[in-house]
């Protein structure tokens, strides 16, 4: 099971007049309604509900997209989790603790780049991360990069992972990070 962790804190209100949503193309990125998150996912991607995941991601996992381009030895893929914090814990900690959990856990584990974005808990903008990092669950594996953002609402905590074999040609991961960049609560 893969887990991964952000942060994210309130911007205070002086800062909030010119945030907007991050939306990106309707023609490349279709939208995802669940009723605690909504995505946006490359239209090519198919979707994988809750009851269609079976054991290929966590049991967290609340929905899966996959690219309709196999690859070789990985397949692109956008998955998001849900899981039970501790009630009102903030998204820092809790990426926090994801984060030392996936170090732990992830062989090979190399963070690349961390940055702070802004998404939107229930219309309010937060600041959380979007880390990229490169890892093997096994260490015969082949090395695969991940990007991963985090969010929290009262006792529940989501994770919006992007996972990618970095050296296929086919590599569409600026469309998958674009994708998490769109992730939000409701």
């Amino acid at each position: 099971m893969l887990i991964l962790i952000g942060c994210s804190k309130v911007i205070p209100e002086s800062n909030t007049n010119n945030i907007t949503e991050f939306i990106l193309p309707s023609d490349q990125f279709a939208f995802f309604e669940h009723t605690d998150f909504r995505i946006q996912y490359p239209v090519s991607f198919e979707t994988l509900k809750q009851n269609q995941l079976e054991t290929k991601f966590s049991n967290d996992a609340q929905v899966a997209f996959v690219s309709n381009l196999k690859s070789a030895f990985f397949t692109s893929n956008i998955v998001v989790e849900k899981i039970k914090v501790a009630p009102n814990l903030t998204s820092t900690l809790f990426a926090e603790s994801i984060i030392e959990n996936n170090k732990k856990q992830l062989n090979t584990y190399t963070e690349l780049d961390r940055k702070t974005v802004t998404s939107f808990v229930n219309g309010s903008p937060v600041t959380t991360i979007l880390i990229r990092f490169t890892a093997r669950l096994e260490l015969s594996s082949d090395l695969v990069e991940y990007v991963q953002t985090y969010l929290t609402d009262g006792t529940n905590g989501y994770v919006a992972t992007a996972a990618y074999d970095p050296v296929d040609p086919n590599l569409e991961a600026e469309k998958l990070i674009d994708s998490l960049k769109t992730f939000i609560l409701k």
